[in-house]
This record gives C-alpha cells, structure tokens and sequence, in this order.
C-alpha cells in the first residue's frame, strides 16, 4: 500500500454509518495492485466516518495474494490485545460464548481456554477451516444470520475488527442483539477513524484504513449510533488506535463491564506454552506461539524464563525454515525475505545474551541480526508492513548504540542513525526519543 496524504480529487462514496451517498473530497489516496486508479479516501461530510472508494471482493479479500493467512498467525494476529479485549466482561467459567468474525479463532481460543467459556466462532473465510484444524475449536464457516441456530443466544458475544469490513451493518448489529441472552453482553471491536490523519504515524494510519479490507472507519460518535440504532445500551471508548464497546439489551449486561479487566502476561505465557507443545514444529502455530511466549515472558520482566525459552523458538524457526538462530552472523545476511518473526527472535535473544549470560559480545551479533531482519522486512514490503517488525528492528539498534557508546562513540553513532532513519520510514519518534535520551549524554 502506498498512501499519499493530498486534497485534490474526489469520489462518490457511500456512507455505512449515515447512509450519506455521494462525491465527497479526497484526503488521501492509495495505489493498489488489483485496479488500475488509485483508491481515493474522504471523509464523510456528514459524520466524519473515514470512507475509501473501492475494496476488495469479498471472495478474494482474505486469501491468495491479498492476505497471509501463515504470517497473520505467526507474527501479525494480536493475541495479547484479543485477550485484554475478553477481560472487558465479568462473565463465569461455563458462560456461553460467540466470536462473531472469528478469523482464525484466536478470540475463541482464549476465550475457552483462559476464561473456560463454551464458545462457538463465526466467520466466512479460508481462515476458519484453518484454525479449526489448528487449535481445536467449534469454528464454523458461515456467517452470523438469522439461519444460523435459530433462536439460540449466548451470554458473551465477541465482535473484534469486523463491522468495519460490512457495507452494511445494522443487520449484523441487529443480529447481535437478538442472539445476546438475558444479562447477555457483546464486546465489539473497530478501528478509530482519528487516526487516519498525516499527524499520525504511518504505522498506525495505514493498518486503521486497511484499504482493500476495510468499508469504513467510524468516529466514536458514529459508532455509538450504530448501536443506538440497533436497540443496544453501549459504552463506548478509545483505545489506543481503536473504538471499543460494551454493549447490552438490558442493564444487567451493561454492569458486565469491567473497564479495569485486564490480560495476565503470565497467563498469556502458559497459553503460548501450551500451544508450543502441542502444535507440530513446523506449523505457523507453533512459531507464532514460541515467539509470543519468549515476547510476554520478557515482557513480563522474567527475563531468565524468557532466555529458557529460546531454545524452543530456535528449533522451531529451524524446523519450519531452516534458520540457526544460534548462529545470528548467518541470519538475514543474502538481502531475502525473511520470516517477519526473525527480528522480535533475535532482539530477545540479544537480550538474553546480554542480561542473563552476561556476554555482550553475543548480544552485538543478535541485535546487527535484528536489525538485518527489519531491513530485510522493509525491502520486502517497501515500508515496514508490521508496526512491531520496526519497533524490535528499532529497539535492537537502540541496544547496540548503547552496547557501543562508552568504548566505540561511532559506531553508537551510526546505530542511532540508522534508528533515526527507521523512526522516519514508520513515522513515529518514541523509540528513537527514548533511546537518544539513554545514549547521546554519553557520547558528548
């Protein structure tokens, strides 16, 4: 996607949230390779819902060249912010529980097994038939209507980063209310059309737009409308790059909520354990799961549990690609693609070697390989296609102008630039910031 901020032009749109139709001015516009003119983006006039002027057939939006269905399970699915998305509702063990839009059945699966809910999960693409045969779970392809169970209802319904793909979607939202048992509550999930501006970095524009993917983006007002108009009570927020909500048909769902719910990085840890253990060493599953527990560990600030770990992602990157992650001069040194994973791999592993074997020397070797497989993302893609694929390439470099700023200031130095130029490329300085702060008082 190549996106360009401009005010020249226009297109006919039509509005999903306010029904508005017709040419609204360009804000940006986007080449694509699956038509000829570019796709124009307005802003409704009306609402202010950020609208584009083409997307993908349905049929082809989330398979072949338009969608990585391995890489979204290895690196892109954002499972810590599903998990932190179902801690939003009080709702017991053996609660009945629906992921309208599924995907692949990350929401399910953390669903049942962290919160021990029975759920069933919902959606149309190739993705479901895969996570069903990955993870285990009642997935069905089909989508939420009113054929589906007939009269059936559930206390928890799940929604996350689906209405934004439906031209039309009061009917889904109707549906949700009519399937939401008594005292029943439905998370529901978009991106938040304020982000779509140039004062905002790439790295979050682009994903909020989706172009090809996504027939809308609303504001928070916006989409509080939807549910309004749906007969739904919702409290809606911001999060971060997104619109949240909890809503309910009754009072009773409403005082679900628990804004406060929060994701344990040591349960997270156990679920990626769990699944590394089970998932057979070459699937994507098991190298997403090895990577994201190595990331929560170390997040977690168990460090030493984290450097454990390693030896599991590398025999799994091994398996699945043929890469010695115990030998960080060999990673990413041809110009090729690499596994989007590769750079969080070696970033962690030039932590490891740094705070727990105390060797610095092999930590060097792992975060020049982090950042070499963050250049070699970039080449790939022309931009850094995943946000976190720059931010561990930024974060290796920032170790690395550290490493070397008390004994070899230049070599500091030309870390921090190449920093400096990755900050640029994603448009967002925090890192950059943060680590110029750490190390410039040290080279002066």
């Amino acid at each position: 996607m190549n996106l360009r901020w401009t005010g020249r032009g226009s297109a006919r749109v039509f509005c999903p949230v306010c029904d508005a139709e017709g040419v609204q001015p360009a804000i940006a516009k986007v080449r694509v390779e699956w038509q000829r003119r570019p796709v124009v983006v307005v802003r409704c006039a009306t609402c202010a819902t950020v609208v584009p002027s083409a997307v993908l057939p349905p049929d082809a939006a989330y398979q072949g060249a338009y969608w990585d269905w391995d890489n979204y399970v290895e690196q892109s699915a954002g499972v810590e912010v599903l998990a932190s998305m179902l801690a939003l509702v009080d709702a017991p063990p053996g609660s009945t529980f629906l992921d309208v839009g599924c995907g692949f059945g990350f929401g399910l699966d953390l669903a049942v097994r962290l919160r021990g809910w029975d759920g069933i999960g919902l959606d149309p693409s190739e993705g479901a038939d895969r996570g069903r045969a990955a993870l285990g779970q009642d997935i069905r392809r089909v989508l939420l209507d009113p054929a589906f169970e007939p009269g059936r209802t559930f206390d928890v319904i799940f929604c996350s980063e689906v209405v934004e793909h439906l031209r039309h979607p009061r009917p889904v939202l109707a549906e949700i209310r009519a399937r939401l048992a008594p005292g029943g509550a439905a998370i529901i999930t978009v991106p938040d059309a304020t982000v779509i501006s140039p004062d905002r970095p790439l790295t979050v524009a682009e994903p909020a737009l989706s172009i090809g993917h996504h027939e809308f983006v609303p504001t928070i007002d916006g989409f509080r409308s939807l549910f309004e108009e749906a007969g739904l009570t919702a409290e809606v927020w911001s999060r971060g790059t997104n619109l949240v909500a909890v809503a309910a048909a009754d009072p009773t769902g409403l005082a679900r909520l628990r804004r406060d719910g929060v994701a344990e990085l040591r349960d997270l840890a156990e679920y990626a354990r769990l699944h590394v253990e089970s998932a057979p060493t070459d699937s994507p599953l098991a190298v997403g799961m090895a990577m994201r527990r190595v990331k929560y560990l170390a997040y977690d600030g168990r460090i030493p549990d984290a450097a454990a770990a390693i030896p599991a992602l590398a025999a799994i990157l091994r398996a699945r690609y043929g890469i010695d992650l115990a030998q960080p001069d060999t990673i990413a040194v041809d110009g090729g693609p690499v596994p989007a994973v590769l750079a969080g791999a070696c970033y962690f592993a030039g932590l490891a070697s740094c705070i727990v074997d105390q060797d610095p020397l092999q930590g060097d070797r792992y975060f020049r390989a982090a950042a070499r497989s963050g250049r070699a993302h970039r080449q790939q893609f022309d931009r850094y296609f995943d946000p976190e694929v720059g931010r561990f390439a930024m974060e290796a470099l920032g170790e690395l102008a550290s490493l070397h700023a008390p004994t070899d200031p230049a070599r500091s130095r030309t870390a921090l630039a190449e920093l400096d130029q990755i900050a640029s490329d994603c448009g967002d300085r925090t890192f950059a910031d943060a680590y110029h702060a750490r190390v410039d008082p040290l080279l002066i």
